[in-house]
């Protein structure tokens, strides 16, 4: 057989593989694509769910412990001990100390100590929330 008679069907076989090939490699670029579009959407939801946890737990704290600084029953007690708690999962370690503070002040109903302490915290969470602002 002479190089004359092999050509064709060398070039048909090429064709056909080229043919064949160049789709699914375009097919498997276009999955490994999606599937990184997918994830950068799925962490960007995962960050917009902590962001919004973050400042629902901040506005909470500064809604529901300033109603019972301001206006101490029971309920508002027992609701803002509850909502400070929750905010140590969000709030930075050196804050802590001032939010114990600001318990105690709470349980033994010291109002003009809550007052001040709150402030200082309300100062704090302001600055704090300024990062998440959009």
């Amino acid at each position: 057989m002479n190089w004359n008679e092999l050509a064709p069907w060398l070039a048909l076989v090429i064709t056909i593989a080229i043919s064949i090939l160049v789709p699914l490699f375009t097919q498997i670029a276009s999955n490994n694509f999606q599937l990184k579009m997918h994830k950068t959407k799925e962490s960007i939801e995962k960050e917009k769910d902590r962001i919004n946890r973050i400042v629902n737990a901040y506005e909470s704290f500064l809604i529901n412990v300033g109603e019972c600084v301001g206006m101490a029953g029971r309920e508002n007690i027992t609701k803002a001990t509850a909502i400070l708690h929750r905010l140590y999962i969000y709030a930075p370690n050196d804050w802590w100390v001032e939010m114990d503070k600001l318990c105690d002040e709470i349980r033994e109903y010291n109002w003009n100590g809550a007052t001040i302490t709150l402030r200082n915290l309300s100062k704090k969470i302001a600055i704090e929330l300024d990062k998440y602002k959009a």
